[in-house]
C-alpha cells in the first residue's frame, strides 16, 4: 500500500541524499499518507494527485509546487521500478505536467 511505499521510499532517501532531504519528504508525504495511506499504489490516479497536490500547495509558490510535483513523480517512478507489476506513473500526464511547471 500507498503508506509502506512511502516508508520505504523516504528510508531510501535519507540513506542516498541525506537527513535533511528525508525530512522534507515527511512534509511532502505527511498528508499524502492521511489521503492515500491504505490504497495500493497502482490505484492512485492523475486525478487524486491533482486533487492532493492543489489542496496541499494552496497559496504557495509555483516554484514549491514544483518542487512537491517533482517529489510525487520521483516516488511514483522509485515504487514502479521496484513493483514486479508495470503500471503507469499517475503523475506523467500531460495536465500536471503543464499545471505543475515554471513558467
Amino acid at each position: 500500500n500507498v503508506k509502506q511505499a512511502i516508508s520505504t521510499f523516504i528510508d531510501y532517501q535519507k540513506l542516498n541524499s541525506g537527513k535533511k532531504y528525508g525530512q522534507e519528504l515527511y512534509v511532502v508525504f505527511g498528508q499524502g499518507d492521511e489521503r492515500f495511506g491504505h490504497q495500493e499504489v497502482r490505484n492512485v490516479t492523475s486525478d487524486e494527485i491533482l486533487a492532493f497536490l492543489t489542496k496541499s500547495t494552496e497559496g504557495q509558490r509555483q516554484s514549491t509546487k514544483r518542487y512537491k510535483y517533482t517529489i510525487l513523480k520521483s516516488f511514483f517512478n522509485f515504487t514502479i521500478s521496484l513493483s514486479t507489476e508495470h503500471f503507469p506513473n499517475p503523475c506523467d500526464t500531460p495536465i500536471l505536467r503543464k499545471t505543475f511547471r515554471i513558467a
